[in-house]
């Protein structure tokens, strides 16, 4: 991007050209540099397929932040380095993977971004059999010294798999703590989750719908994305007609620039079907994309997925 200077000649242009070379180059100040950073954090989202299916460890890891977090569905949160580069070997050493994926959406607000898209990958097994999966993902990135690099990775499928968990791994790096929050914007974001939570299980539908913005997006495991308040208030009251919840959940993170914040926590259900009685138990993580309104903070991305495949 170059700066442009207007000036108000009282000459001719014509003596402006014959001016001396000298006294141009005077006049005319270095073009600052200015960086697209949204576009370079798109490119460090489109650099994540050709080093994954290349399997190039080194270079994913490279990605990441020294203490990043990875929300993968059907296993428990990794946390930092080591539980991310044991998570990739084991998952190319089970499998062949071929992705691909597209951004969708960069926000970008001073050392902070965050990034959207889908994906569909296709998973060859050590008998040969392929499987397409298409789902969603949910990144935030921080800007470090050594440029932007991923901070959180969080993703999902559009449709339920019967694929088990990664449960050989031991090493997943230690959960953080409850988040504590400090000042008025962070009291006011960390307030969204007991009042999601309270109204989740009260199946006030109104009262979640009033926790979102008017074009939300949710991205819920094993089913499609959905935006706009139609869509959710249809999802939650689908959700509401088929088994009657009993949640909680913990913020482990938060990060706020500007009039956009970003947060992500663990997440426990005891849902009871209204059909069968039957209760199910789950342990899920999410993360969350919030945007400063008038009315106060408000979820604008809201994206979950369990630590196991759902219960048959």
């Amino acid at each position: 991007m170059k700066k442009v200077l207007l000036f108000a000649l009282s000459t001719s242009l014509v003596l402006f050209a014959c001016a001396p070379a000298e006294e141009a180059e005077d006049a005319a100040p270095a073009a600052d540099v200015v960086v697209d950073e949204a576009a370079a954090v798109r490119a460090l989202a489109e650099s994540w397929d050709p080093l994954s299916n290349a399997e190039d460890l080194e270079g994913m890891l490279g990605l990441f932040t020294d203490d990043a977090i990875r929300l993968n569905s059907g296993e428990s949160a990794l946390v930092g380095t080591a539980a991310i580069r044991a998570d990739f070997t084991a998952a190319w050493d089970a499998a062949d993977v071929v992705e691909s994926s597209s951004v969708d959406e960069v926000q970008v607000v001073g050392d902070w971004a965050f990034a959207r898209g889908p994906y569909i990958s296709q998973t060859t097994s050590d008998s040969g059999d392929i499987t397409e999966e298409i789902g969603k993902w949910v990144s935030v990135f921080h800007k470090t010294a050594d440029g932007w690099k991923y901070y959180i990775d969080s993703w999902n499928r559009d449709a339920p798999t019967s694929a088990a968990a990664t449960d050989e791994l031991t090493e997943r790096g230690e959960l953080p703590p409850e988040f504590t929050p400090s000042g008025a914007a962070q009291e006011a974001i960390f307030a969204v989750g007991p009042a999601w939570n309270e109204a989740n299980n009260a199946e006030d539908v109104d009262g979640l719908l009033a926790l979102y913005t008017a074009d939300a997006i949710r991205m819920s495991a094993d089913l499609p994305q959905i935006q706009g308040t139609d869509a959710l208030r249809a999802d939650f009251e689908m959700a509401f007609a088929a088994s009657t919840p009993n949640g909680a959940g913990v913020m482990r993170g938060m990060e706020v620039e500007g009039d956009w914040a970003y947060s992500w926590g663990t997440w426990s259900d005891s849902a009871t079907n209204k059909e069968t009685g039957e209760v199910r138990d789950e342990v899920n993580k999410w993360i969350n994309v919030l945007r400063s309104t008038p009315e106060g903070w408000k979820i604008y991305v809201d994206l979950w997925n369990r630590d196991a495949p759902a219960a048959e």
